[in-house]
């Protein structure tokens, strides 16, 4: 149970690492990422499943950052206990628009239907997904970023 444990705890890890490259449009990272969570036996329908779960996370602080929802409330819905890791989530929120995290979102949904109503083989649509987003990150960045 504790290998299980730790190995839990790196995956996640990695998720967290692998949204963030995926954001940031950095393919080759990304799908190296994606193939340490493959080669420690993470199945297709548990990397969509956290991959949606951490990019809800930050859609969520998101919103709050543009005051529609208030930190209190914020927390309870993301089952932070420690304020730092509010902060953190926060922080990465910043990083991106709602906008982007909103298309993420919607195309991980779609990813999603398409494994499973087998129109799509799961390794293979993550791979397109994290290709399709990654392409369009530094233009949906670029507009995202105000100009000083």
């Amino acid at each position: 149970s504790d290998v299980e444990e730790v190995v839990s705890y790196s995956r996640e890890g990695n998720i967290f690492q692998l949204v963030d490259s995926i954001l940031q449009g950095r393919l080759q990272k990304a799908l190296r990422l994606l193939s340490q969570l493959r080669n420690a036996g993470a199945a297709p329908a548990y990397i969509l499943a956290m991959l949606a779960r951490e990019t809800r996370r930050l859609l969520l602080a998101s919103l709050m950052n543009a005051g529609k929802a208030p930190p209190p409330e914020l927390a309870r819905e993301l089952k932070l206990v420690d304020e730092r890791d509010l902060n953190i989530i926060k922080a990465k929120a910043r990083r991106h628009s709602v906008a982007t995290l909103e298309d993420l979102y919607h195309r991980l949904l779609q990813t999603d239907i398409a494994i499973k109503t087998g129109k799509s083989e799961g390794d293979m649509a993550i791979e397109m997904l994290i290709g399709q987003i990654c392409e369009a990150a530094p233009a949906v960045a670029a507009r995202a970023v105000p100009k000083w």
